[in-house]
């Protein structure tokens, strides 16, 4: 599952925000708070299983406005109660997160201009 999630589907969804208007900006802001969180929470050397913390768990609710709308929100649906699972899960929501991220701005990127010569 994994493999989709971060492969075929990240462009997916890249494709669905574009068309949605989101930035990779958006996301960017999204992946930092991630990143906040895994930084002052997640213990150096997380075993399987290991649960993450209430605080951890608050702070990545916070991560959402309950405004967003389309594609982010089945994003916000989907990932957030995986993000509370343990830290295995929570690392691999970040990756998701950064890969479509990645994939997004790659596919607003303009597209050069060809020359006749």
């Amino acid at each position: 599952m994994r493999e989709g999630i971060n492969g075929y589907f990240s462009l997916g969804m890249a494709y669905r925000l574009r068309a949605e208007g989101v930035t990779p900006d958006v996301l960017k802001a999204i992946v930092d708070r991630i990143e906040k969180i895994g930084s002052a929470h997640m213990p150096n050397a997380p075993q399987p299983g290991q649960k993450i913390s209430e605080k951890a768990q608050k702070e990545v609710a916070s991560l959402w406005t309950g405004k967003e709308s389309g594609a982010l929100a089945e994003l916000r649906d989907g990932l957030a109660p995986w993000f509370t699972v343990d830290w295995m899960n929570f690392a691999a929501c970040a990756l998701h997160f950064e890969r479509i991220m990645k994939q997004l701005a790659l596919v607003t990127m303009p597209r050069p201009e060809l020359s006749e010569d």
